[in-house]
Formats: C-alpha cells, structure tokens, sequence
C-alpha cells in the first residue's frame, strides 16, 4: 500500500506540472518549472505579461500577436531564480524579461523595450548617383558608401529622402526605392515603386508617395498602390503629425492624407510660386520652407489651411525639429518654435539638410558632413565620395552589429 501510495502521488505531481484541472496551478518554489507565460495578443499592445509563479526556473513565453508586425511580441514567461514571484516584463521565446530581439525586420520599433534592447540609432545620408552612406556612432565615423560611378548622370539619380519603420531604413528619389535593415546591404523593394519622391513614416504605415500615386505598408514588405489624380507639380519633403501624412512640394503645392494615405487632398500654401524644400512636424503644427521666394515658410495643422505665410529675409534648404525648436539648413538659416516667429541664426558654415538626435545634430554639404551640438557651430568629420550629399535622417535598425 505504501508503495501505491507513492506511485499516485507521483501521477499527481505530474499532472499538476501540466495541468490546472486539479486545481494545483500555483506551483510552490523549488519545484522544476514555473507556470508558462501568458499567450500573446491580437495586437501590439496585447501581450505582455505572462502569469505569475514562483519557480526555480522561468517558464518558457508564447509568442503572440497575429500580424507580422505582432508577432514578435507575446506573453512573459516567470524570471527564473529561486522564489522568484512575477513573469518578465516582456515575451518572447524564452522567459527571463527581456524582448527577444528579431533577426530582421518587420518588428514593432516603436516599442521602448525593444528599442532599449535591441536597437541603436543609425544616421544614413543620402544623394546623388544613388549615394548611401551611415554612420553607427551618432555622426562621428562614416561607412558602407554606395554610390554609381563618376561621370553618372546625377539629376537622374538622386534618392533626397529617407525614412524608417519596422526596422528598416528606406531612401526613395528619382535614383530607385530601396531599403536596407543595416545600412550596408540595400535591396529594391518588391510590390514598391521604382522612383519617388517622398517618404514618411507614421500612424504604423510607411508611406511613399510618387508623382501619380502613393503606396502604404503597416509592415514594409507588402506594399499597397494606392491611386489618386495626378499631381500637377512635383512634390518633395513629407512628413506625419496630428494624424495625417503631409507633402509638400512645387509652385507652393500641399497635399495631405488623414486616412494613412488612402485617400489625399491637394492645396497650395498661397500664390507666392515658389519651390517648397522641406517639411517637418513638432510643437503641434506643420512647418514648410522653400525657395524661389527665398526664405519661403508656412504653417499648418493639417496640411491642408496654411498660415503665417510669408517670404524673404532667409534663405532655407532642408529642417530639422529638435523636441522643441525648428532648426533650418540654408545659407541664411533661422529656427523658430511655432513656424510663424522666426530667429536668424550665424551658422558657422553653409549646410542643406540636418537631423537631430539626442542633443547631436548631423548636417550635409556637397560631399563634407558635419556635426554640431546647436546647429551653429558645425565640425567636419567625413569628406570623400564624387557625387554630393543632399539628405541625412536619423532612426533606429536593429542589425546593429551589421557595420
């Protein structure tokens, strides 16, 4: 009877380690394995936190979500460790807190954890001649440049914007499409267009946006074509805010898409001409600057109704907003907080495009590229290639060991 005894009992710790039908769910520490963690969720947000447990080692996580874009993320598993009380903050594939870093993109870059864990930022500059060139240390060294031969027709191919989602860094011109999850290895895009003239990231879609249509993806694989009447004139910089995409281009043209670019709406900025060079979002308005009036800048919230128009006294190129100020490229740049009151800037040398991030700015000049910490004072730290520079942007790859 002793021996039975013993024998039933083993069944029951068997079946207590695989089941809760018995009622025996919460496992006491020291016993072999923690619970396993909770399954994940339909979406982004769902699943998180696995059940809690004590264990002597950390149950393994589900990986949830039922997109591509989702999957990644699931439920925790418990930390491991003797006694240990809760499950890991984030899921997957193993228990022990932290994010199971993809192995390529897409994957949810907008997630602080995974950011933290497994992303650095990465600045890529782009030009003429298809130029690529990225630096992995906030500006400091260049490497991986990519450019078409001397003597290449450089108006025919030029990529002038770059954007990043998914953990992929796009650049778009009349050059071609193409992304890269590293800034070294750069593919065309299947389903995307060959040229374009604009690219942006916002509301969870990438959005590229050509002379006749725009094409949208919530994953950066899969693109979508999405018709609309044809532009009349060239469009350039794009940006997002307050829910909507913004493009701006010639003869003071705008355009805007509240719907994640399904669906668009021309304007103009006012009947000045001119050539508008950037756009950029912050402080809860659009801010637009141009040229041919120089010194041409707007305002918008919604792309569509623009104020404080007005022209002259600076000279604008490319536009960078720091978290709280506006900061312009150009040979008479200016910064302003809210697009409409604007101060004149001494800058130490002539710079077209600049981006921001984390106090450090990155500037482009021909073939020079510099840094500075006030958009002022700029250091040159990269000079070579034969084709100029036009563009630079800042985002987060998570192939960070790539260079």
């Amino acid at each position: 009877m002793p021996e039975f005894r013993l024998k039933l009992l083993g069944v029951i710790i068997a079946l207590c380690l695989h089941s809760t039908v018995l009622g025996c769910s919460s496992i006491a520490p020291g016993d072999v394995r923690g619970e396993k963690g909770g399954a994940g969720g339909d979406t982004a947000t769902d699943g998180f936190a696995g059940k809690t447990s004590s264990n002597d080692t950390g149950g393994s996580a589900n990986i949830g979500g039922s997109t591509t874009a989702d999957a990644h993320q699931g439920g925790s598993g418990g930390t491991g460790g003797v006694d240990s009380s809760t499950g890991g903050s984030f899921g997957g594939t193993a228990g022990g807190g932290n994010p199971q870093c993809p192995s390529e993109p897409p994957f949810s870059d907008q997630d602080p954890q995974v950011v933290k864990t497994c992303m650095r930022p990465v600045f890529v500059a782009t030009g003429n001649a298809v130029r690529r060139i990225v630096s992995y240390d906030y500006g400091a060294t260049w490497t991986n440049g990519i450019e078409m031969p001397s003597g290449t027709d450089q108006n025919e191919h030029s990529l002038n914007e770059v954007a990043f989602g998914f953990g992929w860094v796009i650049a778009v011109g009349n050059g071609g499409v193409f992304r890269s999850a590293d800034g070294k290895t750069w593919t065309t895009i299947p389903g995307a267009p060959t040229a374009a003239s604009g690219v942006a990231f916002g509301g969870g879609r990438l959005i590229i946006v050509t002379p006749d249509n725009a094409y949208w993806s919530v994953d950066g694989n899969v693109w979508t074509k999405q018709g609309y009447k044809k532009w009349t004139n060239h469009l350039h910089g794009v940006a997002y805010g307050n829910g909507a995409f913004v493009t701006v281009g010639d003869d003071s043209t705008s355009a805007a898409s509240s719907d994640g670019g399904l669906s668009w709406k021309s304007s103009k900025l006012a009947n000045l001409g001119g050539w508008m060079r950037d756009v950029a979002f912050g402080n809860g308005v659009f801010v637009a600057v141009g040229t041919s009036p120089s010194g041409l800048r707007a305002t918008s919230t919604d792309g569509l109704q623009w104020n404080s128009v007005a022209s002259g006294q600076f000279d604008f190129e490319g536009l960078a907003f720091d978290g709280q100020t506006f900061h312009s490229g150009g040979r008479l740049p200016a910064t302003t907080t809210d697009g409409g009151s604007w101060t004149s800037i001494k800058a130490s040398r002539f710079i077209g495009d600049l981006a921001f991030h984390e106090g450090n700015f990155v500037g482009v000049a021909d073939t020079v590229i510099y840094r500075s910490p006030d958009a002022k004072n700029w250091t040159q730290v990269y000079r070579g290639g034969t084709s100029p520079l036009v563009t630079v942007a800042v985002g987060y790859l998570g192939n960070i060991n790539a260079q």
